[in-house]
């Protein structure tokens, strides 16, 4: 689920860079599946007018690497350093190659 977003200039007291900034979303994800998932940053990409930004990793231990187990939840923070001139930002959920994408799109 999207819980949140924003978007910053300064993100983690680092400025972003001429003509960019900061998308950060906070999300909750929730297993529905029979069994324990390990849930990742490395799971979300964000383009940009259909280019693919830069994802800041490291940024949330949560989603550094988490085991859910059935039925149970975890939040966290995602953030991408966008062009400030984007007309279509959309992020991407895909747990792995298989299942269908989650599209959350910010216009």
């Amino acid at each position: 689920s999207y819980l949140s977003f924003d978007k910053v200039e300064v993100f983690d007291d680092i400025p972003a860079e001429d003509g960019m900034e900061y998308y950060v979303y906070e999300l909750e994800l929730e297993n529905v599946s029979d069994r324990e998932k390990h849930a990742h940053y490395g799971s979300f990409v964000c383009y940009a007018d259909d280019v693919l930004t830069t994802q800041i990793y490291g940024y949330d231990d949560i989603l550094k690497g988490t085991l859910i187990e059935k039925g149970n939840k975890a939040r966290g923070t995602v953030v991408f350093l966008v062009p400030k001139d984007a007309e279509l930002v959309e992020l991407l959920f895909q747990y792995n190659m298989e299942d269908e994408r989650l599209v959350f799109a910010v216009d």
